[in-house]
């Protein structure tokens, strides 16, 4: 079986099966809000609606509080992706590091990485992210390096367990968790439902490769970022 991209063997990985570590500084969450239990229950997510972004397949509209990162619950991941935009330098570099530290974790994409490659896409042209987007390219050349369209087939056996229903059966463990802990730690000792969300992940960053391809490929003659722009379009090209 394909394992995870850039992750060791089950036994060997960290709490929860996740790489990396749990808590502040770098390599630890810097959460900007957490939800209450009443919140995480009808808190809908900053993503775009169904029909408005590039994703069709596998990236589904979703609540934000069962999309995970490295890190945890994706809940502090809106945020960052409105400093993208914003004039806050402090802020728009916090958001790059989150970017490339828990939406993209040591070569190993999570639920929440096609979500975000499709929020990233739509601001690549946007002159208010004209600060960031050399850090924007470089998590998008990140994401696009472990896309494997040879391992297709696989991945979606594996985002489909026989007699599950994966999309329920996340939510009903997050929801369980105690109101203090977000790190959705009881999905990752399952597993195969863990197989599932990082098959799906795999496939919901493959699906949305044209679409970074064609977001890149107007930036190829941009003096300031054409040669990274033009690196990474030859990638995308390499992956479809």
């Amino acid at each position: 079986m394909v394992g995870r991209t850039g992750t060791a063997p089950p036994a060997e990985r960290g709490p929860h099966g996740r790489t990396g570590a749990v808590g502040g500084g770098p390599g630890g969450r810097t959460r900007s809000a957490r939800l209450t239990r009443s919140g995480r229950a009808g808190a809908r997510c900053a993503w775009r609606a169904p029909g408005t972004g590039s994703g069709v397949g596998w990236v589904r509209f979703t609540r934000v509080e069962n999309l995970l990162h490295a890190y945890g619950r994706a809940t502090d991941t809106p945020a960052h992706l409105a400093a993208l935009t914003g004039d806050d330098d402090d802020a728009r570099k916090a958001a790059l590091y989150h970017l490339t530290s828990a939406i993209i974790h040591q070569g190993t994409p999570w639920s929440a990485t096609p979500h975000v490659v499709r929020e990233v896409v739509g601001v690549l042209d946007d002159p208010r992210a004209a600060l960031a987007v050399p850090g924007l390219l470089a998590f998008l050349a990140e994401v696009v390096e472990v896309v494997a369209p040879e391992h297709r087939a696989e991945f979606v056996t594996m985002a489909h367990p026989a007699g599950r229903d994966v999309d329920a059966e996340v939510t009903a463990l997050l929801d369980e968790e105690p109101e203090d802990d977000d790190e959705g730690a009881a999905v990752y000792e399952d597993a195969e439902l863990a197989d599932a969300l990082f098959a799906r992940s795999m496939l919901g960053i493959e699906e949305l490769v044209p679409h970074v391809l064609a977001a890149v490929e107007p930036l190829t003659t941009d003096p300031a970022v054409g040669p990274q722009a033009a690196e990474l379009a030859d990638l995308c090209r390499q992956k479809i």
